[in-house]
């Protein structure tokens, strides 16, 4: 038999004892002098919404919520483990349809607005998805992929009344987010859609029109189409509501079905519209993470307030195990202990005698990583994020508290500091250059500095250091990404910082290095 490589062997030895040893540490804590608050204004990520004449109901981390549309406190509706999704109002606002996970495959239920046992109206292997009910409120429409080959190549709708019975297909041969129109004869839909693709911005062949499906004559009429995706198709009136973005961001638009003509709605900038609705006097939709309603009569825009008071239990304290977490590990020097980090923490295990150590001291609020012994074995440099972005720091082995060797204020070492051999991986804009004589102690300013001093700086994308040499200037830019950068001054006698530029006056011409991307 091959004897097993070191590197697996290393890995092996780790896992082992860890899994043996160490203690279990909590995954999350709060931040040192924060309370455990819930944030204020409106509570964000709330999914999937749908609208009554007084009421929205939403999706919020898997689960169903119902508030006032005029905002305030929610209340659950559902709190099974499975996800409870795309919610729909009965054309009375008494029922609402959605998509349940209950016993473990994705069906439509319904369940009263004031809450209750949730009803399951399908039994089908495949995926159902609600979307919506028929204008007289007498059965529920879904799609689903059931008659698909493979499963998820394309979807039918089907119709299933609220009171159980076998799903009905629609004749139409493959369609997906689908609008009755108001006396229930005809639906504007969508071949396929792509509300849950990753890419944005998508112009090739499966960017289809909007289309209108005559139930009673068969017939079949397209919307005029632009290059952009055109989603979520919303028969009110006369008008046919929809999302596109044909001008480069998700907005809403309408399509006047007696002038032909659309018209532009709403005209964010930053966020796509996600997930439309209609209700009887208005669309909801999500932007940016917050709900808002489009009032059809009147076509103003209003954010819906409303806050969620959830129990969050993902992100409540636990224990957990690291043991098939570790990521970076080495040994130090005399091989007596392993220092490894797991799940952003750093540890140090013995070979065979001994306890398993903790470096980090916040278990969950910081990512530690990356974890070095130094050759003489008396102190472990590793990365930390503690300030907001990862820098490098340096802790005796009795693990002390860290020292930080690289910051954002001053951003100076000198070859007399004991981590000038490591370089800082990251740094923000000076405002000020100091100079650091040892590993944590700046000083305000260098002036005549010493011919070894080096000086690491990262500045922003645009920003132009300059560095002026009597009738010389050397310039060095940055067009594409922020990069790490090495000067050294053989006879620097000032420095002068400003918010774009820094200056330094030499005896000799600077020198200056690209260390990495």
């Amino acid at each position: 038999m091959k004897p097993m490589p070191l590197h697996r062997n290393l890995l092996l030895w780790l896992s082992v004892v860890l899994a043996a040893a160490l203690v279990t540490i909590p995954t999350k804590a709060p931040a040192q002098g924060e309370a455990d608050q819930a944030p204020s204004g409106p509570t964000k990520l709330l999914r999937f919404a749908d609208i009554s004449k007084d009421k929205v109901v939403f999706a919020y981390a898997g689960d169903l919520w119902i508030a006032s549309r005029e905002g305030g406190a929610a209340h659950r509706l559902t709190s099974h483990i499975g996800d409870e999704l795309y919610p729909k109002f009965s054309p009375d606002g008494k029922w609402i349809a959605f998509t349940g996970e209950y016993d473990g495959n994705p069906d439509v239920y319904v369940i009263s607005a004031e809450g209750g046992e949730p009803k399951r109206l399908t039994f089908h292997p495949s995926n159902d998805i609600v979307l919506g009910w028929t204008p007289d409120g007498k059965d529920i429409l879904f799609r689903s992929d059931r008659f698909s080959a493979p499963p998820g190549r394309y979807t039918k709708l089907f119709l299933v009344s609220p009171q159980g019975g076998p799903a009905r297909p629609l004749q139409v041969p493959r369609a997906s987010l689908t609008s009755f129109s108001p006396d229930g004869t005809k639906i504007a839909y969508l071949e396929t859609s792509q509300e849950f693709r990753t890419w944005k911005r998508y112009r090739g062949g499966w960017s289809l029109p909007i289309a209108i499906f005559d139930l009673k004559k068969n017939s079949y009429e397209e919307l005029p189409k632009t290059a952009g995706m055109d989603l979520f198709p919303m028969w009110h009136g006369n008008t046919i509501y929809f999302i596109s973005d044909r001008e480069g961001v998700m907005n809403l638009f309408s399509y006047d079905l007696a002038s032909k003509q659309p018209k532009k709605l709403t005209d964010y900038k930053e966020y796509d519209i996600k997930w439309p609705s209609l209700g009887p006097d208005a669309i909801v939709y999500e932007n940016g993470g917050l709900l808002y309603e489009f009032n059809l009569a009147n076509g103003k825009t209003r954010n819906l307030p409303i806050v969620v008071r959830a129990e969050d239990i993902e992100a409540r304290t636990e224990f957990k195990n690291v043991a098939q977490s570790i990521g970076s590990y080495s040994l130090s020097p005399s091989a007596a202990r392993a220092l490894m980090e797991a799940r952003g923490n750093i540890f140090t295990a013995p070979a065979e005698h001994g306890s398993i150590r903790t470096l980090t001291t916040n278990h969950s609020g910081i990512h530690e990583l990356n974890p070095a012994w130094s050759p003489d074995g008396t102190s472990i440099a590793y990365l930390s994020d503690k300030t907001g972005e990862f820098e490098l720091y340096r802790t005796a082995r009795s693990f002390s508290t860290g020292i930080k060797c690289s910051g954002f204020g001053t951003s100076v070492l000198t070859t007399r500091s004991p981590c000038s051999s490591i370089r800082p991986t990251t740094a923000r804009f000076p405002t000020e250059v100091g100079r650091r004589t040892a590993c944590g102690s700046p000083t305000p300013k260098l002036t005549a500095a010493d011919p070894t001093t080096y000086f690491f700086i990262l500045w922003e994308r645009g920003k132009s250091p300059r560095f002026p040499q009597a009738s010389t200037m050397t310039t060095i830019r940055s067009s594409t990404r922020m990069v790490n950068i090495y000067i050294s001054f053989p006879r620097v006698t000032s420095i002068q910082v400003s918010a774009s530029s820094i200056s330094a006056s030499t005896t000799t011409p600077p020198m200056a290095f690209l260390l990495s991307p």
